[in-house]
C-alpha cells in the first residue's frame, strides 16, 4: 500500500483574518521534531505543503517534497487541493498543529485500512453540531475528497466540509472510523470510549493537536 503524509506548513495568510504566520512556527517545528521522535517503521512519503506567501522555517530537506498553495480554504481547502495531486492508496492529511505523542501512529491508521478497506479515518471524532471526524488529522484515498461537491474556498466552506463530510462518506455506503489505540469505532460509538478527544486526558488519540503539551 502507498502510504502519503500530507502536513500544511502555513508560512503566510490566505485570508486577513487568519493568524500571523509566526503563530504557526512553535507548531511547527513540534510536529517536526515528534514525527522524527516517533518515526514510523511502515514505508510512507511525507509531504510538506508551504501554505501562503512567505519563508518556512522548516528545514528544505524536510520531507519527500515540498508542495505549494497559496488560496484559500483554510486546511479542507488544502486537502482538496492537494489530493489531486497526489499518488496514493492512503493520504494522511494533518493541519499544522498536529503532533506525535507515541509510537505505532501510522501503523494504526494503517491497521485499520486493512482490516476495514478504503474508506475515512480519524482519530478524533466529535457529536458537536453533526457527527463527523476532525479534519484537523483524517486518513483516505485523495480520490474520496472529490464526493464533496463544491470547492473549500474560504473558513465558513472548511467548517461545512468538516462539519458534514463524514454523513456524507456512510451516505454513499463509505467506511468511516473512529481509530483509536484501544479500538476502531463506528459513528454510532465514536463518543463511547474513555480518553478520547475531549474526555479524560485523552491518552486514546492516537496523535494530538496544539491544545496538548508535549508530554
Amino acid at each position: 500500500m502507498k502510504i502519503a503524509l500530507v502536513y500544511l506548513n502555513v508560512i503566510g495568510k490566505a485570508t486577513p483574518d487568519a493568524p500571523d504566520s509566526e503563530f504557526y512556527h512553535p507548531l511547527e517545528l513540534r510536529f517536526m521534531e515528534t514525527y522524527r521522535r516517533f518515526f514510523p517503521t511502515i514505508r510512507h512519503e511525507l509531504y510538506v505543503v508551504n501554505c501562503g506567501i512567505g519563508v518556512s522555517i522548516l528545514p528544505p530537506y524536510f520531507g519527500n517534497a515540498t508542495i505549494k498553495n497559496e488560496g484559500a480554504g483554510w486546511d479542507c481547502g488544502t486537502y482538496q487541493k492537494i489530493a489531486r495531486w497526489l499518488d496514493c492508496d492512503m493520504a494522511v492529511f494533518m493541519a499544522t498543529p498536529v503532533y506525535f505523542w507515541r509510537e505505532g501512529w501510522l501503523e494504526r491508521l494503517a491497521l485499520a485500512w486493512a482490516l476495514y478497506g478504503p474508506g475515512l479515518y480519524g482519530p478524533m471524532a466529535s457529536y458537536e453540531n453533526t457527527p463527523h471526524l476532525r479534519t484537523s488529522c483524517i486518513a483516505c484515498s485523495p480520490a474520496l475528497l472529490s464526493l464533496w461537491p463544491k470547492k473549500v474556498n474560504t473558513h465558513l466552506d472548511c467548517s461545512e466540509f468538516e462539519q458534514a463530510f463524514s454523513v456524507l462518506v456512510e451516505t454513499h455506503g463509505g467506511t468511516c472510523k473512529l481509530v483509536t489505540w484501544d479500538g476502531f469505532y463506528s459513528i454510532s460509538k465514536w463518543r463511547k470510549p474513555d480518553n478520547i478527544f475531549r474526555r479524560g486526558d485523552q491518552s486514546n488519540c492516537i496523535l494530538w493537536t496544539a491544545l496538548r503539551h508535549l508530554p
